[in-house]
């Protein structure tokens, strides 16, 4: 509903619903019911109402509610991932476990009753996930613990087998099931709360009006159940035992939560300890709580036992995980990746997820090429492999190897020491209060978590190398701009000062913080970094963690963060380890069959002569395909490929037409982030993958997005081989006023604008012309309704007229191309001259030939 109420506040045409809570209804009313009746009438047979807290019963109250909470901390948890993952089961089936075993100790009983949520939207129903109405439903979950001698895995796999024989039965509501087995009656309730609220509707609504401002989002529900415990797994797991304070005392809840806590942290301890093990650990039992009657031997004919899972689990696993990756409560088997959001980098973020919760290295190529969870389970249970760096701590040392992608960082800025080329900028307007001390010390804090934001790079017998310094300062600049009338531009030049300054990879810190005061409650803060520390991955994580380490200052309270597994230093050392074994050469084999006798790049049109040496000046036209966004998404479908493929196509047919060549490349990025570990560091992970394309004059459009997409799941399968090894392993000569391998790059930016808080202050991207050019043309798109965009050249280059030309001749292609896919490559090479001109068309012979110069 808010996303909808969104879209219509933006002026916006909502999307047409696939299905309505009316089809719903439809679905309801083909369901056998007095089978789902008889199923719940046998799976409850022998069992016995249970009430943990019998004082209660009977009783009236106003529902006055209090809260207790417990927090495992974020190692913990992701220990506790590891751990189910490794199992093939789910973080909600260990807890249900878990909780099971605290009710035996205080209990004393072997069966169990209590309540637990379901969302209630069946996986089969399409556009489930998009339908408003009231789905979730409690179901009763009977347990028993049968001995002492079962581990908690164990009860933890039952539990999934019994949740996959429900799934069907899951419609039928509680007050039914009670009515008419007799059976089911408990007083309390565990709900695991997996959907992403309170943060995904303070980004959304971030993210959509930039007229709103999100300071806090508070749910305020309750049942009438005495007691329910609310599993809020996230950074952190949160434990909130809610309880009816007019019936219940804080003294009676505590052992509880208290109890909980203790089995998990047991279990992490030792994960083979038996049931009457971690029972052992529980607290005493609360007050209220009445031991049980003497033990029933008779086995409830559907409650949960020990087992093994079926053979779904491990699709169920998947979609769980499917689900996580895209923020939705539900994800079917059967559903389709890229077709519910799914992009590159959530490619990357699965793949990771995978490997950390279910130890499976999975690489990029068989998401893309199996996008539901059912067809990707077939082809991991017949056994895949990836090339997973080994990353993980490595002893330390006085300094460490630079890893491939900063060794080119490094050459560059000694060859050119004035050089800003790589010089980052990430710039946010403050909106509201800030503290100005308690911003100074959390990035101070900032520093001394992230390895690489006190790192320096230095020579030691010829060879650079990085010094991680033990500690280190984020000094903050403050200038005071004040509410003038040429502010803005004031701003705007300070800001390119600052960004037009080199920095001394010998000395750090190698970023600069700025913090502009442009009036009480409004400020710019200018966080401008050396590529070499940084990347646009480690943008989103310095801003998350920036937010959290701030509130932390204003509360005095401890940040929540977890400690880093690894560091960057780790990374490198890692990647040189891989560089020197056995893994990386069937990486290096790939590309160099793939680039082996390649053509001289074809010299793109442009309007003045290629100087000796790249100054690295550049600038930025906008572009937008907003006309085009919905013919270039149904075509994407169509084609079974994603929107970039579509993109990376259509820049390099104009490429193709402009210059007749036949054997092209064009660059584009790679996150570089396949292993877990790598996904919470600060550094320079980004890797350049050359995708090379041979034409043919048969060819119709379609025929190219296939190419093009085969090319780039294979490039994506070998990631991880660093793009300066190519160029070494295929003994390119060096260029100083040329890209080795590719002139043009394409980038399509899947990561949104990072929008957060600083305590009550609204912090949100400020975006600044560029200034740099790294490449002859680069063409980015960002993943938003419209497909916007930039094309960023090289002023020595070219001239703005030219790039305008060339924005209108993609638009014209990508409404001819998208509405007709079957189209003649001729054809639309044809579509591209006339687009540019009379005058355009003269230089196309001569531009058709390979450059023949010293490289």
């Amino acid at each position: 509903m808010l996303r909808e109420f969104l879209e219509i506040c933006q002026g916006n045409v909502l999307a047409e619903k696939t299905s309505d809570f009316a089809s719903y209804l439809r679905w309801l009313s083909q369901q056998n019911e007095s089978q789902a009746l008889a199923f719940w009438q046998q799976a409850l047979s022998g069992t016995k109402d249970q009430l943990l807290f019998p004082q209660c019963q009977g009783k009236s109250s106003t529902g006055q509610v209090a809260a207790l909470e417990r927090l495992l901390p974020g190692a913990e948890l992701a220990k506790l991932r590891n751990a189910v993952g490794t199992d093939g089961l789910t973080l909600n089936t260990l807890l249900v476990a878990a909780w099971a075993v605290v009710l035996h100790a205080v209990t004393q009983r072997d069966e169990l009753l209590f309540g637990t949520t379901v969302s209630g939207r069946p996986a089969e129903l399409t556009g489930m996930a998009e339908i408003v109405g009231l789905f979730i439903n409690t179901l009763p979950m009977p347990v028993r613990i049968a001995g002492s001698e079962g581990t908690l895995t164990n009860l933890a796999q039952a539990i999934q087998e019994w949740n996959l024989e429900t799934a069907h039965f899951q419609h039928i509501n509680l007050a039914q099931i009670q009515a008419e087995t007799g059976h089911g009656h408990f007083d309390h309730l565990l709900i695991f709360e997996n959907y992403p609220l309170g943060d995904g509707i303070r980004e959304l609504l971030a993210g959509r009006s930039s007229q709103v401002r999100v300071k806090d989002v508070r749910f305020f529900e309750h049942t009438h159940y005495p007691l329910e415990i609310v599993i809020l797994p996230g950074e952190s797991l949160e434990m909130i035992f809610r309880y009816n304070a007019e019936l219940l005392h804080a003294g009676q809840v505590a052992p509880l939560a208290d109890s909980l806590l203790a089995v998990l942290r047991q279990y992490l301890a030792q994960p083979e300890s038996q049931v009457g093990e971690l029972a052992q650990v529980c607290s005493t039992m609360p007050i209220g709580i009445e031991p049980s009657t003497p033990k029933d031997s008779t086995l409830p004919t559907g409650a949960v036992q020990a087992g093994t899972g079926k053979a779904s689990a491990e699709e169920l696993k998947l979609a769980t995980l499917f689900a996580r990756i895209l923020e939705t409560k539900h994800f079917g088997v059967e559903d389709n990746f890229f077709q519910h959001g799914g992009h590159s980098l959530k490619v990357v973020r699965l793949s990771g997820l995978i490997w950390q919760e279910l130890a499976r290295e999975v690489p990029l190529k068989l998401i893309y090429a199996n996008p539901t969870p059912r067809t990707l389970n077939k082809v991991l249970s017949v056994g895949q492999s990836g090339s997973l760096l080994d990353l993980r701590p490595f002893p330390e040392a006085a300094s460490y190897p630079l890893t491939e992608g900063q060794k080119g960082l490094w050459l560059h800025q000694q060859l050119s020491k004035d050089s800003c080329a790589y010089n980052t900028l990430g710039s946010y307007q403050l909106e509201g209060p800030l503290d100005l001390n308690a911003l100074k010390r959390a990035l101070d804090a900032l520093v001394d978590r992230h390895a690489s934001l006190r790192t320096r790079f230095l020579t030691e017998s010829g060879e650079p190398r990085q010094q991680v310094c033990a500690s280190g300062a984020a000094p903050l600049e403050i200038v005071e701009l004040g509410e003038q009338p040429n502010a803005e531009q004031k701003l705007k030049e300070q800001i390119l000062s600052r960004l037009t300054e080199p920095f001394d990879l010998q000395q750090i810190p190698l970023f600069r913080a700025t913090l502009f005061v442009l009036g009480s409650n409004r400020h710019l803060l200018s966080l401008i970094f050396h590529h070499i520390v940084s990347d646009g991955w480690s943008d989103e994580i310095l801003a998350k963690d920036l937010s959290r380490i701030y509130q932390a200052q204003l509360s005095g309270e401890p940040s929540g963060l977890s400690l880093l597994p690894v560091e960057y230093r780790d990374y490198a050392l890692a990647q040189q380890e891989y560089l020197q074994g056995k893994d990386s050469v069937g990486d290096c084999r790939f590309w160099q069959q793939l680039l082996v006798e390649t053509a001289g790049q074809p010299d793109f049109l442009h309007d003045y002569p290629r100087p000796p040496q790249r100054a690295g000046q550049g600038a930025r036209l906008s572009i937008s395909l907003a006309d085009q966004a919905d013919a270039i998404r149904q075509l994407a479908l169509n084609s079974q490929v994603t929107p970039f493929v579509i993109l990376h196509a259509l820049v390099k047919l104009i490429v193709h037409a402009m210059t007749g060549a036949s054997d092209l490349i064009v660059g584009i990025p790679s996150a570089n982030r396949s292993h877990p570990e790598s996904q919470g560091l600060v550094g320079y992970f980004l890797n350049l993958l050359p995708i090379r394309t041979l034409f043919n004059d048969s060819w119709r459009f379609r025929d190219l997005l296939t190419s093009i997409n085969r090319s780039m799941l294979e490039a994506f399968d070998h990631q991880e081989y660093p793009f300066s090894r190519m160029v070494d392993d295929l003994q390119l000569p060096k260029s100083f006023n040329r890209h080795p391998l590719f002139d043009i790059m394409i980038v399509f930016h899947n990561n949104q604008p990072t929008h957060f808080e600083l305590g009550e202050t609204s912090c949100t991207p400020f975006f600044e012309e560029s200034t740099a050019c790294r490449f002859d043309l680069d063409f980015e798109f960002f993943d938003d309704r419209h497909f916007a965009g930039f094309i960023e050249y090289d002023c020595q280059l070219y001239s703005e007229e030219t790039v305008t030309r060339l924005a209108e001749a993609l638009l014209s292609v990508t409404r001819i191309a998208c509405s007709d896919p079957d189209i003649s490559m001729v054809d639309l090479s044809d579509t591209v001259i006339q687009q540019l001109g009379a005058a355009q068309q003269d230089l196309v012979a001569a531009l058709a030939m390979p450059i023949e110069e010293d490289f």
